[in-house]
């Protein structure tokens, strides 16, 4: 049975659509399950990939991929995956379209991601580069470094796994004012640590690791730092435009960004080496698309911890009213009742227009595999209809309100409301569904 699977890596959107994943699409769910968009069919793609899996034992990669790039085409090819893709004009630049095979094994899987983002990042303006990534004081900061100068040690060394955003591979790029942001990625190394949103952060310096005895940070000319970060970038093409576009971005990026070199010993605190880098200049201000806001909003929910919302608007007036401070908690699914005021992730066509929802849950409606819900603003007219997970997405429900500095625990469901409303919404969805699947 075919699975589609919606990912966004460092601003990078791919429509994955898997074939017979032998046993692998629930491991694969959980390795990017931070990464995953609802797969709205109206969110714009950077690239749409059908992927078939091959029966047989784990390849290794015991050569590099290849990958060829024309304008117009990408073909792929290693040991345990090939991909052929075309470009295909999508309006707000090119799209990519293709078909790939590759051995069922999520090694090989995840190795057919890196070069895949990697060539159709460096063609949106944006570098992927080994090194280890972290968050701190409102920044990114890159840690670039080939095997063995200590990217997993230092990200296995920060305590709070949520400040690391890859100890493998990290996305940089820039915004459209040429800021640069520093993004979590899935592609971790040894140390399995890497984003739990998709959170970036604006870039506060570049710090090249190195093993040393004593803590040690020198400054680096950018043309020192061009050429060591270079030799991070993940780049798998030989052709001579790619070549020049990489080393235009790195020397750019070592350019607007202060560089040094960080020599540390395997007992140095995290603490103590990311306070080293005080005299990195702060990033200009700079604020998140709202789908990576969102992305955050679900980690913090999954996490166990609450989300404070700010309401706005008028659709569930008078019980919320603008400015009203919402406490979320995630719930189970299954104990979510008719009558609830649930939070859910709207998407949109691109990252600036998505949308966190709160209304009134009207029904939920289990059909095969898939839950249709109903939801309701008090005020609001009509009842918006869709299916979680893949139109929306349900991240929690509403269990205190805060307004002119007093909180409030919400009652219990409205039982009367509920049953009244919820025999209404039933046969909206029912008719809904059938509307759908017709």
């Amino acid at each position: 049975m075919a699975s589609n699977l919606l990912i966004s890596i460092g601003g990078v959107v791919g429509s994955l659509r898997l074939g017979q994943t032998v046993g692998l699409e629930g491991e694969l769910r959980t390795r990017y399950d931070p990464f995953l968009l609802p797969p709205a069919p109206w969110v714009c793609r950077d690239l749409s990939l059908t992927v078939s899996f091959r029966d047989g034992e784990a390849l290794e990669n015991t050569e590099p991929a290849r990958v060829i790039g024309t304008p117009s085409s990408l073909d792929i090819r290693a040991r345990s995956f090939d991909a052929r893709l075309v470009a295909r004009d999508s309006g707000g630049g090119p799209s990519w379209d293709g078909t790939a095979t590759c051995a069922a094994d999520p090694f090989a899987f995840d190795t057919l991601l890196r070069v895949l983002w990697s060539a159709v990042l460096s063609r949106k303006g944006g570098l992927l580069v080994h090194a280890c990534g972290v968050r701190t004081r409102g920044m990114g900061i890159v840690f670039p470094g080939k095997s063995g100068a200590g990217k997993t040690t230092l990200a296995s060394k920060v305590r709070n796994p949520e400040d690391v955003l890859s100890d493998e591979l990290v996305p940089v790029t820039r915004d459209d004012a040429g800021r640069w942001r520093a993004h979590p990625s899935p592609f971790w190394g040894g140390g399995r640590r890497g984003g739990t949103s998709l959170r970036s952060w604006p870039l506060g310096s570049v710090a090249f690791l190195r093993k040393g005895r004593t803590l040690s940070v020198s400054r680096m000319s950018p043309a020192e730092a061009t050429q060591r970060l270079l030799g991070t970038v993940l780049c798998l093409e030989r052709d001579p435009a790619v070549a020049r576009d990489t080393l235009a971005l790195a020397a750019q990026l070592c350019a607007d960004m202060p560089a040094v070199e960080i020599g540390s010993a395997v007992e140095t605190p995290a603490t103590e080496l990311l306070g080293s880098l005080d005299h990195a200049k702060p990033a200009a201000a700079s604020t998140s698309p709202a789908r990576e806001t969102i992305s955050e909003a679900r980690s913090i929910l999954r996490s166990g911890r609450p989300y404070a919302f700010v309401a706005k608007g008028t659709s569930m007036h008078p019980q919320l009213r603008a400015g009203d401070t919402l406490l979320v908690e995630a719930t189970p699914r299954q104990d979510l009742e008719p009558g609830d005021l649930v939070l859910y992730w709207r998407p949109a066509a691109t990252p600036e227009d998505d949308l966190l929802v709160c209304h009134r849950l009207v029904a939920r409606v289990r059909r095969g595999g898939e839950v249709r819900v109903a939801a309701k603003g008090d005020r609001a007219g009509g009842i918006e209809r869709f299916v979680d997970r893949r139109d929306a997405e349900i991240l929690g429900k509403v269990t205190a309100v805060t307004r002119d500095g007093k909180a409030r625990r919400l009652p219990g469901r409205l039982v009367k409301w509920s049953r009244l409303a919820g025999s209404l919404a039933r046969s909206l969805v029912a008719g809904h569904a059938a509307t759908r699947e017709g």
